[in-house]
């Protein structure tokens, strides 16, 4: 972690209505300076936004699958883009929309 750093994943959903309420917030701390690197955390933010349309469509849909493809499919897909290996911490939030 001292030299690749936490990347947190923070999804906004209605787990009711399985449907995200918010684009994917992308937060690191000890990996890149966001100001300085906007279009690879957009991407990552993209690539995040993938996965949870998919798990959410799945009519087996639950949190642990949806923590786990995010955490391996994000890992692989920074150390494509960078070669560094950050520890994944996905937050979900189940926000009703109605409250």
């Amino acid at each position: 972690m001292s030299t690749d750093g936490v990347l947190i994943v923070i999804l906004n959903i209605d787990l009711e209505e399985k449907k995200m309420l918010l684009e994917p917030n992308i937060t690191t701390r000890g990996f890149v300076i966001v100001n300085d690197n906007q279009e690879l955390i957009k991407k990552i933010q993209n690539k995040t936004n993938i996965i949870a349309l998919n798990e959410l469509e799945k009519d087996n849909f639950n949190l642990t699958d949806l923590k786990n493809r995010i955490i391996l499919e994000i890992n692989a897909y920074v150390i494509e883009l960078t070669g560094r290996r950050p520890i994944i911490i996905p937050m979900i939030l189940n926000t009703n929309k109605n409250e």
